[in-house]
């Protein structure tokens, strides 16, 4: 397409190691051509000029017989992997604007013996790198060629980077910090570059010489800025992979999905991925207490890795109800219906359920009572009660559990001693008894004064105190005692 291939050799060089990063040269523009980091100092050609750069001043193209010609050295033929990276801009929109340019075979070009290039240009709005070694077996003009990426003709600066890295056996190209591709290192293009002609061909930013001529071509009409050279695989991106969960599905609670779940992941890089395991998409279709994924990415950067437990639980609890029913009294305050929930994967949420119960009249009714789990999933079971008016029931004991239900228990409470060996005998009379339920009164019959009155149906289930101050008077004696007697029961359903 631009550079002369000339491909009659057929061995190959052997692959040089990757040296340990290091900037050989840098052409920064700041009202010179000079060399910041060696002393290979370039030459102006034609109106070159100095304009704004990214950091100080840059290179200044009119795009018309301008470059700027750094002489030849033998540290711009590169053995292992390198690096040429510069920021340009330009507004050109269509064909070939050098960037920077090692051609060995500019001017004199024997056949076979002036493969050595490589161009960091602008080609139709793209990023452009192209590599040919000193073999020419490449299998793009002799060498490997990468153009792609977003517009970089746009007048703004951008940074290109064109990386060898002979140790990974991968091309890349950056631009602005995001790798734009990576092609695997064709074996052909991996050796050393060299002088084959022994013929001082320059480096030349902002054009380059046509080859087996002395005339400039490719002109670049913008401005250029730090241009560098380096002997190693400098990988603007320097931080690995960061790798987070991407799920999909109907998240309930507790971290529990109550429907079908498709796993899958996002990785977050600057640069190109070149291998991955555990990352694409797994969808998760049964219940489970926990599945563990695990993704693992590699890039220039480095490898980074993600993982994640998907639990799934879309069963509902089963809720079931009382048994036998309960049973309350006509006009019963604050009775409700109680079911039992269970769940065998999340949990149940509660391990009971209840709904309110209608005691405005007597009859046999149902009440919705709803449950749920963990997870979130809810389950309904219509749960049958009765209602009847309230009845007396004469009890001897408290010990035993007494029933709920629309029950008013009657419990005659045992006089016993009173203080020392005094006993309450039949002339003993009683003056005042007060029964109280978990502290509140009982509403006893004044008339039978030593009957006490239990309405469960006013109770929940569960312990609760009887207590009995009883004041009474002995004839005769003109003494009175006081027996205060607390009695413990319990309430069931």
């Amino acid at each position: 397409m631009k550079r002369l291939a000339l491909l009659i050799a057929t061995t190959a060089l052997a692959l040089a190691p990757s040296a340990h990063a290091a900037l050989i040269h840098e052409w920064q523009g700041d009202g010179n051509a000079n060399d910041s980091v060696g002393t290979n100092n370039g030459s102006l050609v034609g109106d070159t000029a100095f304009t704004t750069g990214v950091s100080g001043q840059a290179f200044s193209f009119d795009g018309n017989g301008d470059d700027v010609q750094v002489p030849d050295d033998p540290s711009h033929y590169f053995s292992g992997s390198f690096t040429v990276d510069a920021w340009e801009k330009t507004s050109d929109e269509t064909g070939q604007h050098v960037v920077v340019a090692i051609y060995e075979c500019g001017m004199f070009c024997p056949t076979n013996q002036a493969n050595s290039a490589v161009f960091l240009d602008v080609v139709d709005n793209q990023a452009d790198g192209f590599v040919r070694d000193a073999s020419g077996l490449g299998t793009v003009d002799g060498g490997q060629e990468i153009h792609t990426g977003p517009n970089v003709g746009d007048g703004a600066f951008h940074h290109i980077f064109f990386i060898r890295d002979v140790t990974a056996m991968k091309l890349g190209l950056y631009v602005d910090g995001t790798e734009v591709s990576e092609q695997d290192l064709d074996p052909g293009v991996a050796g050393a570059l060299a002088n084959q002609d022994s013929e001082a061909d320059p480096l030349t930013i902002g054009a380059n010489v046509t080859g087996g001529t002395s005339d400039l071509e490719n002109f670049f009409h913008g401005a250029i800025d730090d241009v560098r050279l380096s002997t190693s695989a400098d990988y603007p991106d320097t931080t690995p992979p960061s790798i987070t969960p991407a799920l999909t599905g109907t998240l309930g609670n507790a971290g529990w999905y109550v429907g079908d779940v498709q796993a899958g992941w996002t990785i977050s890089t600057a640069s190109v991925i070149r291998s991955s395991s555990g990352c694409g998409t797994v969808p998760i279709t049964a219940d489970t207490a926990g599945t563990a994924l695990n993704c693992q990415a590699t890039t220039a950067a480095g490898t980074g890795s993600g993982s994640v437990t998907v639990k799934r639980d879309a069963t509902p609890p089963a809720v079931r109800c009382a048994a036998p029913s309960p049973s309350f009294a006509v006009g019963a305050s604050g009775r409700r219906v109680a079911a039992s929930v269970s769940d065998s994967l999340s949990g149940p949420a509660a391990a009971t359920a209840s709904a309110p119960a209608d005691t405005s009249s007597s009859g046999h009714r149902t009440v919705t009572v709803t449950g749920s789990d963990v997870a979130g999933n809810h389950a309904s079971a219509s749960c049958p009660y009765d209602v009847s008016q309230l009845s007396n029931v004469a009890v001897k004991s408290l010990k035993r559990c007494l029933p709920s239900g629309p029950f008013n228990y009657r419990f005659k409470v045992p006089l016993k001693k009173l203080v020392g060996t005094k006993k309450v005998n039949r002339r003993s009379r009683v003056t005042t008894v007060k029964f109280q339920i978990d502290g509140k009164r009982d509403g006893s019959d004044s008339k039978r004064p030593f009957v006490a009155s239990i309405n469960v149906s006013n109770l929940a289930d569960g312990k609760h105190v009887l207590s009995a101050d009883i004041r009474l008077r002995v004839p005769g004696t003109g003494k009175t005692f006081r027996r205060r007697q607390k009695f413990a029961f319990s309430t069931c359903g």
